[in-house]
């Protein structure tokens, strides 16, 4: 399913289009990584030495010795530490949503404090407490908690020790994975712990674009546009609107709504909108 299939509006946050651009250009890095790395493991086997005999002879070529350098399981350690990158940027996302939604008109949005679960997911029970109930399928969170206890797992270095909270995830998400296969089309992906590959990678990655996409796009309708409030802080040349007249004034409220948010707001509410902006220049 592609994502203008499930989206069906334009509507977008800044903190969301800077994480897709954000994943998206790391994204083309790792797959070049990746085309790199099965390029040397090529190479390496064309010339009968082990990884690491190869490993060494090409960095001394390039005056770089690693004789203290070492992997046990190359391929594995690679695909390992590409889980560690998608999860990096959800803390700036969520900083990110919880700006957003503010500017928005819910002035004491808040993340929830459930205590032993991540910020996603206390970021999903606070829209929920706040009226907002994103469209999650079931297996957006299972897919999403088993990727990231195998990351916690690589932060302590302990992937290769057998793990009971891991497997059990594992077990919760597999059982969904027909319906994976048809949202994500990656049929390779869901591999046990120490057998991951670069398959893994894509979908973590997907899923987390497509659990910040659906926060997002449940939070339009919620929207009071009449309430809102165009401020310095999010635009510096705000105070050049007084100096045009209505009909100017009105457009510039316009598109300034749809450059930040993707999505012109309602016409009736663009005067409602230039009033409060008005208001508020006034005091500053």
């Amino acid at each position: 399913m592609k994502r203008r299939e499930y989206r069906e509006t334009s509507f977008n946050l800044p903190c969301n289009r800077q994480l897709w651009k954000t994943l998206g250009e790391f994204d083309a890095l790792m797959q070049y990584v990746e085309c790199a790395i099965i390029s040397f493991e090529e190479k390496q086997e064309e010339s009968g030495l082990t990884f690491q005999e190869f490993l060494k002879s090409q960095a001394d070529k390039m005056s770089h010795p690693i004789s203290s350098l070492s992997f046990s399981e190359p391929r594995q350690t690679s695909h390992n530490m590409f889980l560690v990158f998608p999860h990096s940027c959800l803390d700036t996302y969520i900083d990110g949503i919880i700006q957003n939604i503010r500017e928005l008109g819910f002035s004491d949005f808040s993340l929830a404090d459930t205590k032993g679960v991540s910020r996603l997911e206390n970021l999903n029970t606070a829209l929920i407490r706040a009226g907002v109930k994103p469209d999650l399928d079931n297996y957006n969170m299972l897919i999403y908690k088993y990727y990231r206890l195998l990351r916690n797992r690589l932060n302590h270095d302990v992937l290769s020790v057998r793990n009971v909270e891991i497997e059990n995830a594992y077990k919760n998400v597999i059982k969904n994975k027909q319906e994976i296969v048809n949202r994500f089309r990656n049929p390779d992906a869901l591999k046990e712990m120490g057998v991951l590959d670069f398959s893994d990678y894509i979908l973590c990655t997907a899923n987390i674009k497509n659990i910040c996409d659906k926060f997002v796009i449940s939070i339009e309708p919620h929207i009071k546009w009449e309430n809102y409030t165009i401020k310095k802080e999010n635009c510096k040349e705000i105070k050049r609107i007084k100096g045009l007249n209505e009909q100017r004034q009105l457009r510039y409220v316009s598109n300034y709504i749809a450059s930040r948010f993707s999505k012109y707001p309602p016409a009736e509410a663009c005067s409602f909108i230039l009033s409060n902006t008005l208001s508020y220049i006034d005091t500053i």
